[in-house]
């Protein structure tokens, strides 16, 4: 079980989880307190907190998550709410009003082709849960996540012109009640049942994702501004808690102690750059960042002119 950052993203900060068996996961949970997202006028920033299962590996063409986001327009206004998505379907923002400092509870979990989502504020003892049936994509259970992340942006519809959207300034966000079930047997980030890496968030030269075929995905922002790129990083704490709680900090200059090579993507092993999805249009994509042989990372994409607004349920 890893307690330090290993793998290297430009989107995600956090953890993954891989069962030891093939049967994936049934499903994810945890519980963090809403951080309050440091805005300034200027230029807009984005961030979002989740749960979820698959996406995280090349092969994966499908993620089931839900969360909460943190968002500053470019007039330095806060943005919170509460989200879910069924990748490679279109997020669906949640009638959940959030505030800082809220308690948020979380779980996505799946049977067959079904998968429900339930996002609590335990502050002010509201909730929605949705049961959802996938039509685009079969589920992927194949990983369990627990991260914090910059979604990012492709322009034009080419996987080769994605750019990291910049990182909201969200201090620390403190995952808690982190736990997975796979084969009946439900148990911690560190269980001895599954394999879990942290993941620290590094953004690199913004021209730096390539694009491909497969997975890796994230979350896209409800409203998206024009940004000049990414900026910030985020790493997460050892596990405490018996492995159930972990920190993710915000920092302006995170650097991998994971990666190395001048051109960032790994001196030894494989360290490569998959990752790319094409479509909603013409404005939306994936990319992935592999960092130092073994390490797995970036995931994430977003979108650039989201045409109307998304469904409130």
């Amino acid at each position: 079980m890893a307690t330090e950052p290993e793998g290297v993203s430009e989107n995600w900060s956090g953890y993954m989880a891989s069962p030891n068996s093939d049967s994936g996961f049934s499903s994810v949970s945890g519980a963090w307190t809403q951080p309050t997202a440091k805005c300034s006028a200027g230029e807009a920033t984005y961030s979002a907190f989740w749960v979820g299962l698959g996406g995280g590996s090349e092969a994966s063409d499908a993620l089931e998550q839900a969360g909460t986001q943190a968002d500053c327009t470019a007039d330095g206004q806060a943005v919170y709410y509460a989200w879910y998505e069924l990748v490679p379907s279109a997020p669906v923002k949640l009638a959940l009003k959030v505030s800082p400092g809220d308690s948020i509870s979380t779980r996505v979990s799946v049977t067959g082709d079904q998968v429900t989502v339930s996002v609590s504020d335990r502050t002010t003892g509201q909730s929605v849960t949705r049961t959802l049936t996938m039509s685009d994509a079969t589920p992927d259970t194949s990983t369990a996540e627990w991260i914090a992340e910059a979604p990012s942006a492709c322009a034009g519809g080419s996987t080769e012109q994605c750019t990291p959207l910049p990182l909201t300034d969200f201090g620390t966000v403190k995952f808690r009640d982190a736990l997975a079930t796979a084969d009946g047997h439900t148990g911690s980030i560190s269980d001895s049942h599954w394999t879990s890496e942290a993941v620290e968030l590094s953004p690199q030269d913004t021209n730096g994702l390539i694009g491909g075929g497969g997975g890796f995905y994230g979350h896209r922002p409800a409203a998206l501004e024009e940004t000049d790129g990414s900026s910030g990083g985020a790493a997460p704490t050892s596990l405490t808690s018996g492995g159930s709680a972990f920190t993710i900090k915000y920092d302006t200059k995170t650097s991998s102690s994971t990666s190395s090579g001048s051109d960032g993507y790994g001196g030894e092993g494989y360290g490569y750059a998959p990752g790319g999805y094409g479509g909603y249009g013409s404005y939306y994509g994936y990319g992935s960042y592999y960092g130092y042989g073994y390490g797995y990372g970036a995931y994430g994409y977003g979108a650039y002119g989201y045409g109307g607004g998304y469904p409130m349920y």
